[in-house]
């Protein structure tokens, strides 16, 4: 894959201005393997030098007691550490981004690698080390190994925790081995270990010697099975993503739909609206067995109805990535950290402080020049309570409204902003894909499947009018702020299990998720979105805007997701201001033993 041409070194590069990222001696730091393994304890190693001169004084006495050593493993002893001195300045950043690697989910074992670990607080720690270190990051390459096995039942668990860590030894002596990562084993017997070596080279030369040798032989023993898998962890250099063009997208498929929904509604054991106007949930529906038939209903009924929701599915994340592909061309927000979708977690912050960014009602990223039409959230665990999502139906708002009101506002504009969600995502240490962003959509928009006027509205990304004055523009908006979350009577509040999905019309409903009142570890689900059109009003003499011919859909998808359709088999890219992305499948070759 064609690297991006890295930036210019800037003055912050120079060696003069340079900080560093010191350690505290690794004895100072837990030797629990639980800790190290399942809670990231050697990011405690870490000591982030200060970034004011009121604190330098202290930074300077912290590095006269640091240590080059770093904790890379459950093993916490001289034998297993890694030298920092030994390796280039890019190497030493990516193992530091390590330390904090740890498992999201109980099932790492048999779950997809990339959806098991927190990659994105990985390479999200990965550029602040880079800005605080002032290194300028060219595409460089790792070598990764999983391996998946399932032990025998009469498995001699002390022999092989101790051919284990003299095989991690002798790994580390012969260098290149920055991060080793092995679980605990399930109910089945299986469990998943993986390393991230400087290079392939590097991965041979540490299983050449006699500790890995006696470790083979001992598989054929005690294991019933090892299955091991290599990618190629690529970062790219540090350079962002050109902004997004407007761009025709490919025809709603609602349009293709039965008006009457036959195949849909016939297939389901019930039918249920869970208000007058706003929302029905389909029970007996499998997502995972949809016709294309049902698929074209289906959007034709969320259109319609706001929001669809589904409880106790089977779909996968590779189906629900095929069903949004079914609808469109996938989304992919500015601060998404994988590019086939968004994960979305949970959180207990109170949204009535100023500072609690992100619970305010929202369409997803609707600063966008093209914001998402359908969005599919699919929740992989959930708590008993807690953690609800809102939606609320913007053509009611609209035809709740005078007629005086109507005919002013649906001459109106109104500027959605992403500044302050950037802002939020840099001051978290993140470096979103693509800089902040103004665009400016119609206050009223028309719905090109329904044809309803839909207030086109919402509090978290909406900034101003630019048609009225400073304090004009401030109490429309806070009036709009008030008739949405007065609008009871046109909203559901959907309760969310493990299993359930919602689907809904970003045009059709503004959404909010209600936080605070449980675990928010407990709330994780995986979100995809696809390009809706450019918002328009159809008013009296007015009409879909044209997109100009240059800006077809073509040319702008071959630059801006051209990027992630290339690259080769078992390839993971992650740029320095991009995100983990698995581009293909793995390779994979299996050890049988007998």
């Amino acid at each position: 894959m064609a690297a991006t041409p890295p930036k210019s070194p800037s003055k912050v590069e120079d060696s003069s201005f340079r900080k560093t990222t010191t350690l505290f001696h690794h004895s100072l730091i837990t030797s629990d393997f639980d800790a190290l393994t399942f809670s990231a304890a050697a990011a405690l190693q870490l000591k982030v030098p200060a970034l004011s001169d009121e604190e330098q004084g202290l930074h300077d006495h912290i590095t006269s007691k640091s240590d080059h050593r770093l904790i890379v493993s459950p093993y916490n002893s001289s034998l297993h550490l890694l030298d920092l001195e030994r390796y280039d300045h890019a190497t030493r950043l990516l193992a530091k981004a390590l330390t904090i690697l740890k498992p999201i989910r109980d099932g790492y074992a048999t779950e997809p690698f990339l959806e098991s670990f927190n990659f994105g607080e990985v390479f999200s720690l990965l550029r602040k080390l880079v800005r605080i270190e002032g290194h300028c990051w060219q595409q460089q390459e790792f070598y990764v190994v999983t391996f998946r096995s399932q032990l025998k039942p009469n498995a001699d668990s002390n022999r092989l925790f101790d051919l284990d860590s003299y095989s991690h030894a002798e790994a580390m002596a012969s260098g290149g081995l920055l991060k080793y990562w092995y679980g605990v084993k399930d109910e089945n017997l299986k469990n998943l270990a993986t390393c991230f070596w400087r290079s392939r080279k590097d991965a041979y030369e540490g299983g050449k010697g006699p500790w890995h040798a006696q470790a083979r032989a001992a598989a054929g023993i005690w294991y019933q099975s090892i299955v091991f898998k290599t990618f190629t962890l690529t970062i790219e250099d540090d350079a962002p993503e050109p902004p997004l063009k407007a761009f025709t997208p490919p025809k709603d498929r609602a349009f293709f739909a039965d008006p009457k929904k036959t195949s849909l509604l016939s297939a389901a054991k019930a039918v249920k609206d869970l208000t007058p106007f706003v929302g029905t949930e389909l029970e007996g529906i499998q997502l995972s067995q949809l016709t294309d038939a049902q698929k074209d209903e289906l959007a034709l009924l969320v259109a319609e109805r706001g929001v669809v929701t589904f409880r106790q599915q089977d779909l996968t994340l590779e189906q629900q990535y095929a069903l949004s592909d079914y609808w469109g061309i996938r989304d992919r927000d500015p601060n998404q950290v994988d590019p086939r979708h968004v994960t979305v977690l949970g959180r207990n912050d109170d949204v009535r402080v100023l500072e609690s960014y992100g619970g305010d009602y929202h369409g997803d990223h609707s600063f966008e020049v093209n914001p998402p039409s359908y969005t599919i959230l699919r929740f992989v665990r959930h708590p008993p309570t807690g953690g609800d999502t809102l939606f609320t139906s913007q053509a009611k708002l609209y035809d709740s409204l005078s007629p005086t009101l109507k005919k002013t506002l649906s001459g109106l504009t109104a500027v959605h902003s992403s500044e302050q969600a950037y802002a939020l995502s840099v001051a978290q240490g993140g470096k979103p894909l693509r800089g902040p962003v103004r665009t400016e959509h119609p206050l009223i928009r028309t719905h090109p499947v329904t044809r309803k006027q839909l207030i086109n509205y919402n509090p978290q990304f909406v900034i101003h009018i630019p048609a009225l004055t400073g304090v004009e523009s401030k109490h429309v908006m806070e009036f709009l702020r008030e008739h949405l979350h007065t609008a009871d009577d046109f909203t559901v509040r959907w309760k969310w299990e493990p299993n359930s999905i919602a689907i809904w019309d970003n045009r059709s409903v503004a959404h909010r998720a209600i936080p605070g009142g449980y675990d928010p570890r407990a709330r994780e689900a995986t979100r995809t979105a696809v390009f809706g059109e450019v918002p328009f009003y159809e008013g009296p003499s007015q009409n879909e805007p044209q997109v100009d011919a240059k800006e077809k859909q073509e040319e702008i998808f071959d630059g801006y997701f051209g990027r992630y359709d290339e690259g080769k088999e078992g390839e993971i890219t992650e740029g320095v201001t991009a995100s983990t992305t698995a581009k293909a499948q793995p390779s994979a070759a299996e050890i049988v033993v007998n």
